[in-house]
């Protein structure tokens, strides 16, 4: 095995997840959309710099930003914000940038999907819409990114730029409720 595959399996093994917290959490309904209208989101996720603290400890942290269109409108009429931060202790042998960065890219992102996804459930609860369940995102290192990079979208529907900006674009259904989402 490699050294720095051996390094981050080591920094893996021995990591612990102390909490995740939403230092920003904000949303709005800025119009309700037109009963019966056809709804679309988007969504992007920016990874930010992880941040070592002391020896062992570190903070990464990510924005979400969701926004809700119909298919006639050019501005959005509802926005959901989001500011997510994973904390972590490992031994500080193993606590280097290096493979703090690719944790964050590789496995905190993930971690921190989850929490968005449901946080922007119950937002979309709270503004009278049916909840919206963002879908599954696919994230890949900013060097396989970029390879992709020139590809419309992937099969998934996801693109992600080599920023480590995740983007996800999703049309959904009108239903009987004014304004609410169906995934399609």
């Amino acid at each position: 095995m490699p050294v720095v595959a051996e390094r981050y399996h080591q920094f893996v093994s021995n990591l612990e997840i102390i909490n995740i917290t939403a230092p920003s959490v904000s949303w709005e309904l800025l119009k309700a959309p037109p009963k019966n209208s056809e709804l679309f989101h988007s969504t992007e996720i920016n990874l930010l710099d992880p941040i070592i603290k002391g020896e062992s400890n570190a903070v990464i942290g990510a924005k979400l930003v969701v926004t809700g269109k119909t298919k006639k409108a050019k501005k959005p009429f509802m926005t959901v914000n989001i500011t997510l931060e994973l904390s972590i202790t490992v031994p500080p042998e193993f606590l280097t940038r290096e493979i703090l960065e690719a944790y964050a890219q590789r496995n905190a992102s993930l971690t921190l999907v989850a929490t968005f996804r449901e946080h922007v459930k119950y937002a979309t609860f709270q503004m009278g819409l049916r909840p919206l369940v963002l879908p599954a995102l696919k994230i890949l290192p900013p060097e396989h990114a970029q390879a992709r990079q020139s590809k419309k979208r992937n099969a998934s529907g996801t693109r992600i730029l080599s920023s480590g900006v995740i983007k996800s674009f999703s049309g959904v259904t009108p239903t009987d409720k004014p304004g609410a989402f169906k995934s399609s």
